[in-house]
């Protein structure tokens, strides 16, 4: 999250741009990115009651990006090149058609 942080505080520095657009890391498994799995109730719990002391790398730069002149925009790699992220074969999250996520995304930087 570090190394985000500072590279979008060196864009938002140079005063050149408004908004920094941040392709969010592939590898990271944050809490939304969970499918549902076949552990017991206790270490499901176990598990996001850890996730969430750590926060996630969404939160976690967002927060670090609070006192950027830029604005600070998070977008998932599905969602910018339009093909589903998958996780056993099955799609991890449904995809909006091509003028809604540009909408959302429009939206989300005004």
């Amino acid at each position: 999250m570090n190394i985000y942080a500072d590279a979008a505080r060196s864009l938002a520095e140079t005063g050149r741009c408004r908004a920094v657009i941040c392709a969010r890391p592939e590898e990271l498994n944050d809490r939304e990115d969970h499918p549902p799995s076949s552990e017991s109730p206790a270490e499901h719990e176990e598990e996001q009651v850890e996730r969430n002391s750590r926060g996630d790398f969404h939160d976690l730069l967002k927060a670090a990006a609070l006192t950027q002149s830029a604005r600070l925009q998070l977008i998932h790699k599905e969602t910018w090149t339009g093909i589903p992220a998958r996780s056993s074969g099955q799609a991890v999250r449904p995809l909006q058609d091509e003028a809604t996520r540009a909408w959302n995304l429009h939206t989300a930087l005004y």
